[in-house]
């Protein structure tokens, strides 16, 4: 009878932790997903985008450097736009200016959004 109780217990610890650790993992997945998965170019566009102008964008690697090249809309759905450069941070996160140096620095972070449908609108180029 005691053995059966101590198993029951635990198996409900078990269960607890397993279940604690699901949450902490989606909780962490949602507020940072750059934790768990590295974010893609196309996110990086996505985040940087929305934060620009509402828009779309859409980033690729600049060669021998940190930065990435960064295409956003300046005007929502027109496909107009100008040229950043972004560089990655820690945690999906990121800063970017723009090329020409016009206008000031904005920084943001890749949310789960960007990462699962960059393309969609709202959150697309």
């Amino acid at each position: 009878m005691r053995r059966r109780k101590a198993e029951e217990r635990r198996n409900t610890l078990i269960a607890f932790g397993l279940l604690s650790l699901i949450v902490l993992v989606s909780v962490g997945l949602l507020l940072k997903p750059g934790l768990i998965i590295p974010a893609s170019d196309e996110a990086y566009g996505s985040s940087l985008g929305k934060t620009v102008s509402g828009g779309g964008g859409s980033c690729s690697d600049k060669p021998d450097s940190d930065w990435m090249v960064c295409r956003v809309e300046t005007d929502p759905g027109s496909g107009a736009g100008g040229t950043m450069l972004l560089k990655k941070r820690s945690q999906g996160c990121w800063t970017a200016k723009w090329r020409k140096g016009a206008g000031k620095t904005v920084s943001g972070c890749v949310n789960v959004r960007d990462m699962i449908a960059p393309k969609e609108p709202g959150g697309s180029y």
